[in-house]
């Protein structure tokens, strides 16, 4: 890179407000030690909703920050140029989702902050989390306004548009009324007071005016409903808005355990039956069907206690035979996971390799543990649960490849350190950390992660290391 342009980022650095407490001097080193990025127009970082734990600072480029990526009332935020940064959110807070989307809106070239460079920086320079502390406070003040006014417009919004609907909802009667008097035939709509109360959007008259009004007060309905986020892995909590669902709260066992085998089978489009089977496995088809509709009603009831009958569950919707959790109300940590592993695999195929090495970080900062964990005897969770510990663990190989032939042997390191702890038997996984190890001439780590291969194989199989395995312990002991 010419001087001209590393001066620039040396400069850019040393003004970001998080940044300020390191001193000029240091900004050099700092820029050698954090990882630049490069991506092409139109890249999207990442997904509102998406697990983080980086922040990056535009060096080149610009970003657009995008609420509703994709959806019909897709709103451009703000548009960061070279200086800003993004991200930082979800840097400070793990359990935090990303609260917009980011897309590059030119070629960019960032720097890339980890949790890891983050904790180092504040060690080094407390100042750093003075500094931090005091541009969060300012942004999640500015954040908090913006989005009550936002709140406040879009209720105003629909409180105008259904008023508007009751006043032609009204004339309408009016001028049915008199025609009436004057000897036609009324062919208008029924009394005002039955169209108002009308929950059903395809009656017979006036259908579009009363599905409208029926569209327009759903949406105020839902818009005071809170996003139920269920997680899975590490074990089962639901989260309805910031507050953990109290045991107390789901009216038994049964409806829990629904709620998880809708999960369990995807969350989408999921057949009845295939739950009935799951659930109810003797009970003959009667037996099972009523069962489940008892269920499901308890559910429903349990995640929506004040649940408004005339629009029915907005979480939970059966229809034909299908059972779908509500795409806009309803997160599940098992679709995010799977997302940005499949996303990651595709850009990976792609050649992305950097986008790639993002989106499977994604996915492992996700996978916090088994699948369901707390339920041990059930055949349908169990054969769920060894399938994504294979995926995790195929994850982590992905994962571990990319950052060894990027140079990264630590991080290569940590992933087949967490293999080994989800699959002690993994001898793949010993042998490749034996082998990291050797080239960092760390002999003792090699001899400790021998004997454990050992162990883990002697108590759990009653045999040895493989040939391969007893190779590379023997070549690093050969050496000097």
């Amino acid at each position: 890179m010419a001087n001209g342009r590393q001066g620039m980022y040396e400069k850019l650095i040393s003004r970001n407000p998080l940044l300020t407490a390191i001193p000029h001097r240091e900004i050099k080193r700092l820029m050698a030690t954090l990882r630049q990025l490069e991506f092409p127009p139109g890249s999207v970082l990442f997904r509102e909703g998406d697990y983080g734990d980086r922040l990056y600072i535009i060096l080149d480029g610009r970003l657009d920050i995008i609420k509703s990526l994709g959806m019909p009332d897709e709103q451009l935020l703000n548009v960061c140029v070279p200086g800003d940064y993004v991200g930082e959110m979800c840097l400070l807070d793990p359990e935090r989702s990303r609260s917009a989307s980011v897309r590059t809106s030119s070629s960019v070239r960032l720097l890339e902050v980890t949790r890891a460079d983050l904790d180092a920086l504040i060690y080094q320079y407390p100042g750093v989390a003075y500094a931090m502390a005091r541009v969060l406070s300012q942004r999640l003040r500015a954040s908090e306004a913006k989005m009550s006014d936002e709140l406040r417009r879009r209720s105003s919004e629909l409180s105008q548009a259904y008023k508007h609907l009751q006043s032609l909802l009204h004339k309408k009667a009016k001028k049915g009324k008199t025609e009436k008097k004057g000897g036609r035939k009324n062919l208008g709509s029924p009394p005002v007071s039955r169209l108002e109360n009308k929950t059903d959007p395809k009656g017979p008259r006036d259908s579009a005016i009363v599905k409208k009004s029926w569209e327009v007060r759903r949406a105020i309905y839902r818009s005071s409903l809170s996003r139920i986020n269920i997680e899975t892995l590490g074990g089962f909590s639901l989260y309805r808005g910031l507050t953990v669902m109290d045991e107390a709260e789901w009216d038994g066992h049964l409806p829990k355990l629904l709620l998880k085998a809708i999960v369990t089978h995807g969350a989408r489009r999921v057949p009845k039956d295939q739950l009935i089977e799951a659930l109810w496995p003797e009970a003959e088809p009667r037996s099972g069907e009523n069962n489940f509709k008892i269920t499901l009603y308890r559910l429903r009831k349990a995640l929506e206690p004040e649940m408004d009958n005339s629009f029915g569950s907005s979480y939970i919707h059966l229809r034909s035979g299908l059972i779908n959790l509500d795409e806009d109300l309803c997160r599940t940590d098992l679709d995010e996971f799977l997302s940005f592993y499949r996303r990651g695999e595709e850009s990976e195929r792609k050649g992305n390799v950097e986008a790639a090495l993002i989106l499977y970080n994604n996915a492992i900062d996700i996978y916090k543990g088994d699948f369901l964990p707390e339920e041990l005897y059930t055949s349908w969770i169990d054969l769920k649960r060894e399938e994504l510990r294979r995926l995790y663990i195929s994850l982590l190989n992905k994962t571990a490849d990319i950052q060894e032939k990027r140079g990264t042997s630590r991080a290569a390191i940590d992933c087949y350190k967490k293999i080994i702890e989800i699959d002690p038997l993994s001898e793949q996984a010993y042998q490749k950390l034996m082998i990291l190890y050797s080239n960092k001439r760390m002999k003792t780590e090699v001899i400790r992660i021998y004997k454990e291969c050992q162990k883990a194989l002697r108590e759990e199989l009653d045999t040895s290391p493989e040939a391969l395995t007893t190779s590379i312990y023997n070549k690093v002991m050969d050496t000097e």
